[in-house]
């Protein structure tokens, strides 16, 4: 797998494609989004690739992320700090599928909308995990947010979710999993079926604690998804 070795300090936004391991300097790297672009865009559908090690700096232009990927099979990502995103801080989205898919050890600072937001049909995901990602500061921007917004089938371990509900601020979520239904198109779109979360710390403040763990329907009419919880803590 080529190696893409990123420089001390400061680099410019990065798009990813198949067989690439993205490696952060021993001394700290940081990819800096700006403009349009996302801090690392991950080409649509691409496969083995590894993100490792270093900080993405989100740019302030609503819509941008700092991290994103549409259908992805072999991702990981690891050891990455995501802060001060306009929009998600990791979008994992679109109608391809990921599989094998594995963040772990990652975390997210202060982002205007999601901390992490997951967008495609439960039956298309295989292997998909997330292992000890820590949250703080979401929804920034906009009402309605959720720490980690699941729409799709994962596994999660060890989540760290902090200051949700901030004062004046009770429409926050910690961990959301949901169902939207059909779309307009009258394809499926974003079922968390059988999706597991075990193991969670949810830190609160305001009216936040009601909303620390949440599983809904997006769609009047529509079941809520079934989803295994356990092994959590809810402070606040």
């Amino acid at each position: 797998m080529p190696v893409v070795e990123l420089m001390a300090g400061d680099n410019p936004p990065l798009t990813v494609t198949s067989h690439t391991h993205v490696v952060g300097h021993p001394d700290g790297s940081r990819i800096i989004g700006h403009g349009r672009l996302h801090g690392v865009n991950v080409a649509a559908g691409s496969h083995d690739v590894l993100l490792d090690g270093f900080t993405v700096i989100g740019s302030d232009v609503r819509g941008t992320h700092g991290i994103r990927a549409e259908g992805a099979t072999r991702l990981t990502i690891r050891d990455v700090t995501v802060r001060d995103c306009a929009s998600y801080g990791i979008g994992l989205q679109g109608r391809a599928p990921f599989r094998a898919v594995t963040l772990e050890r990652v975390e997210v600072y202060r982002t205007g909308r999601d901390g992490l937001d997951v967008k495609n049909d439960s039956g298309m995901n295989r292997h998909c995990v997330m292992r000890e990602v820590l949250v703080r500061d979401h929804g920034l921007a906009e009402d309605q947010c959720a720490a980690l917004d699941i729409r799709g089938r994962w596994t999660l371990t060890g989540i760290r979710v902090e200051t949700v509900g901030q004062p004046g601020r009770p429409d926050l979520v910690g961990i959301r999993f949901r169902r939207d239904g059909i779309s307009p198109d009258g394809s499926r779109n974003g079922s968390a079926n059988w999706s597991i979360l075990n193991g969670y710390i949810v830190r609160c403040t305001g009216a936040g604690a009601k909303r620390a763990v949440v599983v809904e329907p997006s769609v009047t009419g529509f079941p809520a998804p079934k989803v295994a919880v356990s092994g959590g803590k809810v402070f606040g």
